[in-house]
């Protein structure tokens, strides 16, 4: 089953807070090692953010792969988490692509963003691609739960996929409640 993957975003926000904070430290000749460090870890962040903007999924997950095994207290851990599940869904590895949602979910917590609600809907596409239609409805519900933080294209993907999981379930009237709110 082959799934569209949205358009990427531009850096995102908090790698872009990275790139600026450090460079605000190096501008004033005072680099640390450790400032070395995050300076180097950023630049791999955008190269692999790079590579997946442009589709080539197996460079990507290497990339993030390796910001997660280096930084395990790193502010890039989370964010290479949720890129790498995007770069194994464009893999069609739907079962990790999950485990890196649900991994990402945990570290966001209660905190309600928009890729908090962006990886409970990638969760849920994943559960679907797998033919686990419960857990796709349970999935796709969190994301509806959140849609006050989504663009309009995916609400309207999310909307119309838990009809779609709901229908494959037999459950018509919360299928045709969906597909209506789609609309």
């Amino acid at each position: 089953m082959r799934f569209r993957i949205l358009p990427l975003q531009k850096i995102s926000i908090l790698c872009l807070s990275a790139v600026t904070f450090v460079s605000a430290s190096c501008a004033r000749n005072e680099v640390s090692e450790q400032q070395k460090l995050q300076i180097q870890e950023s630049r791999k962040m955008e190269l692999a953010l790079g590579e997946l903007a442009q589709e080539h999924y197996g460079p990507a997950l290497r990339a993030f792969d390796e910001i997660i095994k280096r930084n395990v207290s790193s502010s890039l851990v989370p964010l290479a988490t949720f890129n790498s599940g995007i770069a194994l869904q464009g893999l069609e590895k739907w079962e990790m692509a999950a485990e890196r949602f649900r991994s990402f979910i945990s570290y966001q917590g209660e905190a309600r963003s928009t890729k908090g609600a962006e990886s409970f809907y990638r969760l849920a596409l994943s559960y679907e691609a797998m033919g686990d239609d419960a857990r796709a409805v349970a999935a796709y519900r969190d994301a509806k739960s959140r849609m006050d933080v989504l663009g309009v294209e995916i609400k309207v993907e999310v909307l119309a996929r838990l009809a779609g999981s709901y229908a494959r379930l037999g459950n018509e009237d919360e299928a045709i409640k969906n597909y209506e709110s789609a609309e």
